[in-house]
């Protein structure tokens, strides 16, 4: 930079002084060239050429030192000059900008030079002073910062410590949530297992369940709720109970007193008809109140076969009771009806004139037996004898059926086809004398649905006609008390196949009978017939020889007006 400087000022020296003595060389020059191209002589031209010449040369070392001392002043000149610059350098190169004043030396470039350059030393001036503002507030920031560094460190730390604790916070509690996921997922899981194994509990129940809240609205409906209605659960659930099941709705009052209370509520043996089918319903309500749950549960049992084996139980142990009494009493009544039946019998045919030996008799005694007959029928004697008698053939019946009643039959059990022996029993109702006499048998319909293909059953043929033909007697005698009525009399004989027994009903359309009534036509000695007409032991011989002795049941069906079913089933094997 420096040596730029001295090459550009020696330029600038020499472009000066040449400048300075460019004129009056110039002029010089002129005139000795035009002095030396005059046209002269060669003698002129040598005698005066050499003064010419040496009047040049002589000018030319004059100019040169003339040109020297220029220079020689020119160069004191800009040499101050150039010093005072340099010791103002040194003064601005070390920051004292305030004392720059340089000297003039009357050249151009110098002096602009000079002005620049104190124009320029104001700049760094300028600048200097600024850069002094700035560095101080550099080094007020750089304080600020090695601060606000050393703070920022000692927060980081601070920081990156309660990142740690936090983290590790962080981490035990998401292990913690880990661990209650897990947890809540195998709660979760248990919770949907014990619901599914209550819901196949409830499902598997073979009652009706139904849930019902405080305003009468279904929340549970079982699979035995769906079969009993055919109501699916998910039509069922939110809907009124009076709406869905409208047959229970009458227990509204019963449900609401259940939860009030909180005691469960027992309705047994709830007589209902189902299909036709006269059915017995256990109704239990259960209070439900648990966390905030407030409703009840109802649990419907058809307990149709329990109380149906209730009474056959009650029954058999009624005739189990009276078996011994019955065989006691039957062979005790036996030998008195008999010597009644044979002195009546003997009695009648004393008086007979069929008999020789009554008329010589007679004869013998000064009288006419024919007198002696009108005379006996005349005051009716003949009537009692025979009312004696057949008042000791129905007590010889009584007996006997109590002997059989007491004694477990010995015939023997064969294959038998069912509807064949429905068939001959009927035909032996038609032909008893007391059927065709009293209750005009030939005037019933008589109505056959059996199952075709039927397989055969191991009974006593003949135990099984007396069941039936005891249940023909008793339909005859109950269409027999209606004297009016819109439809002919019937009897029906079903005969079907149901599981593993064979199924037979015996109906008429006659005028029914009471639930009173119903539960104890087995019982023995039970009538309701007036006196003389029934014994009050034929259902209960009937009784005795399904369940006893073929291990079967036998039910009655019946309702006021709507006539009776009687109910055998047979066991298959």
């Amino acid at each position: 930079m420096a040596n730029n400087n001295k090459l550009s000022l020696h330029r600038l020296f020499f472009r000066k002084a040449f400048k300075a003595a460019l004129l009056p060389l110039a002029v010089v020059e002129i005139a000795l060239l035009i002095l030396i191209f005059q046209p002269v002589s060669v003698s002129e031209l040598y005698a005066g050429r050499i003064g010419y010449v040496a009047a040049g040369v002589i000018f030319h070392i004059l100019f040169f030192r003339y040109l020297i001392r220029i220079s020689r002043g020119m160069s004191d000149r800009i040499g101050a000059v150039l010093a005072d610059m340099s010791r103002a350098g040194s003064r601005v190169a070390t920051g004292e900008c305030d004392a720059v004043q340089l000297n003039r030396c009357n050249i151009g470039e110098l002096d602009n030079l000079s002005e620049n350059f104190e124009s320029m030393a104001q700049d760094l001036k300028r600048r200097h002073h600024y850069l002094n503002e700035q560095l101080d507030q550099a080094n007020k920031a750089k304080k600020v910062s090695l601060y606000m560094e050393k703070e920022l460190h000692k927060y980081r730390e601070y920081l990156e410590e309660l990142v740690k604790e936090r983290t590790d916070e962080l981490l035990k509690t998401n292990e913690d949530l880990k661990q209650e996921i897990e947890d809540r997922k195998l709660a979760d899981t248990e919770l949907r297992k014990t619901k599914q194994y209550l819901d196949n509990v409830i499902n598997s129940m073979p009652s009706v369940v139904i849930g019902i809240d405080t305003g009468g609205n279904i929340t549970e409906w079982n699979l035995f709720a769906e079969k009993e209605t055919g109501i699916p659960p998910d039509q069922a659930i939110g809907e009124s109970l009076s709406d869905v099941f409208s047959g229970y709705s009458k227990y509204e009052d019963e449900i609401r007193r259940s939860v009030t209370e909180g005691k469960p509520v027992r309705k047994e043996k709830i007589l209902q008809y189902v299909n036709g089918n006269m059915r017995y319903k256990d109704i239990m309500i259960y209070p439900l109140i648990s966390d905030g749950i407030i409703g009840a549960v109802l649990r419907i049992d058809d307990v149709t076969e329990k109380a149906r084996i209730e009474e056959m139980m009650i029954h058999t142990e009624k005739m189990m009771s009276v078996g011994g009494l019955a065989a006691g009493m039957a062979h005790e009544i036996n030998n008195p009806l008999g010597v009644i039946l044979q002195a009546v019998q003997n009695a009648i045919r004393r008086v007979s004139p069929e008999i020789e030996a009554n008329v010589r008799a007679a004869e013998a005694c000064g009288t006419d037996l024919d007198k002696i007959c009108m005379y006996l029928d005349d005051r009716g004697i003949f009537r009692y004898l025979n009312g004696i008698r057949e008042a000791g053939d129905r007590a010889s019946e009584i007996v006997s059926e109590m002997i059989h009643f007491s004694q477990r039959s010995e015939s023997s059990h064969k294959l038998t086809h069912i509807n064949k022996l429905l068939d001959d029993t009927i035909e032996l109702g038609a032909s008893d004398y007391e059927l065709k006499k009293t209750y005009n048998f030939a005037c019933f319909d008589i109505v056959r649905e059996y199952e075709p293909d039927l397989p055969q059953i191991r009974c006593s043929m003949t135990e099984i006609e007396h069941v039936v033909l005891n249940l023909i007697r008793n339909a005859a005698q109950a269409l027999a008390e209606i004297r009016e009525r819109e439809e002919r009399p019937k009897i029906v004989f079903r005969t079907m196949r149901e599981d593993d027994y064979m199924r037979i009903e015996v109906e008429d359309n006659g005028p029914g009978m009471n639930e009173d009534i119903r539960k104890r036509i087995f019982e023995p000695f039970y009538t309701t017939k007036g006196v003389g007409v029934g014994t009050g032991l034929g259902l209960s011989v009937s009784y005795f020889i399904i369940t006893n002795n073929h291990k079967g049941t036998i039910i009655a069906e019946s309702e006021v007006g709507n006539g009776t079913r009687f109910v055998i089933r047979l066991p298959l094997g």
